[in-house]
This record gives C-alpha cells, sequence and structure tokens, in this order.
C-alpha cells in the first residue's frame, strides 16, 4: 500500500542520515545557544574526544564549560554567543578553541555553525554546527612560527647581507642590514 511505501522511504531516509552522520570524521552538532548545551552529537565525538554522544547529550551546559579551555569558553560567552544569536538565515560562524579530551589532552577544533531552528518571534533556538580537529595543525603553525624567529635571529647575526631574489635577479626582501 501507499501507506507502507511510505513508511520504508521514510526508514531509508533515516538509515541513510544516520549511517552518513556516523562515517564522518568530524563532529556534528546541534546545539542551542539560550541553554549552552548540545543536543545532539554524532559518534565523531567519541572518536575524537572520547566521549559518548548520549553522555554529551544528557549533560547540562556545564559539562562543555568543563571540557571547554576556560580562556575559550570565556572568549564564546563574551563575543561569539552574540554573534550567534545575530546569524541570518544562510549565513555560517566559524571559531576555533581548545576541548580536552576524556584523557585530559587538549584538542583544536575549528567550528561552523549556522541556524538550525528559530522560534515563531525569530529567536535562534538552535545551531546546526561541525567541528573538525586542527590540532596539528596549529602545533605546525607554532613550530613554523618558532623555526622562522630563530632563522631571523641567526640571520640577524650575520655579518654578511642576506636577501630574496626573484627569477630575474631582482631583490625582492632583506633580511638584515650587515
Amino acid at each position: 500500500t501507499e501507506e507502507k511505501l511510505q513508511l520504508l522511504k521514510l526508514q531509508e531516509s533515516e538509515f541513510f542520515s544516520k549511517t552518513l552522520l556516523n562515517s564522518l570524521t568530524a563532529i556534528v552538532y546541534i546545539f542551542e545557544p539560550q541553554a549552552m548545551r548540545n543536543i545532539y552529537t554524532n559518534d565523531a565525538i567519541s572518536k575524537m574526544l572520547g566521549y559518548s554522544p548520549a553522555n554529551l547529550s544528557a549533560k547540562d551546559s556545564k559539562l562543555l564549560e568543563e571540557i571547554t579551555h576556560p580562556d575559550d569558553i570565556k572568549n564564546f560567552k563574551d563575543n561569539c554567543l552574540e554573534k550567534i544569536k545575530g546569524l541570518i538565515d544562510g549565513e555560517a560562524f566559524e571559531n576555533e578553541f581548545r576541548m580536552k579530551d576524556s584523557r585530559g589532552n587538549w584538542h583544536w577544533l575549528k567550528s561552523r555553525e549556522t541556524i538550525y531552528r528559530r522560534s515563531p518571534a525569530g529567536k535562534v533556538l538552535q545551531t546546526l554546527g561541525v567541528a573538525i580537529d586542527i590540532t596539528e595543525l596549529k602545533e605546525t603553525e607554532e613550530a613554523l612560527k618558532d623555526k622562522t624567529g630563530y632563522l631571523r635571529s641567526v640571520i640577524g647575526a650575520l655579518p654578511l647581507a642576506v636577501f630574496d631574489l626573484d627569477r630575474e635577479g631582482c631583490v625582492v626582501s632583506i633580511w638584515n642590514e650587515a
């Protein structure tokens, strides 16, 4: 019958969505700004940070505050929350922050959120977000910054002028004034 066919299509759609969400390496979540909590998180949270999606969704806002770096939760409350509440439909908000995994290690995450649900009055009730782990990128950036600083100090101490040339042999930059 038509009813059974519609039910099968709905079940297939739900199966597809669940399979897709749980196969991603990115954390997908639904966040309620007023309550400061996630009401949904896919399985990637357990792979990335070691937390069960059910446990995260069942907890109140205290858990997010406990596992988010103190500097980042303060920034989120002071700056980001208002930006999220002020989003227009179709607009996205991006943020970088640190979260502690279940073993106590900090991970840098980059998130992107957009409006998922509004109240009849237009107030943001929920956002849909995706977060990826950028810890290796942050560590690489920091190492590059350290190496660049070291290289600048070595070059600055040389008794010879050091400069960059382009392919035509023109000076592009001077590293020191030896």
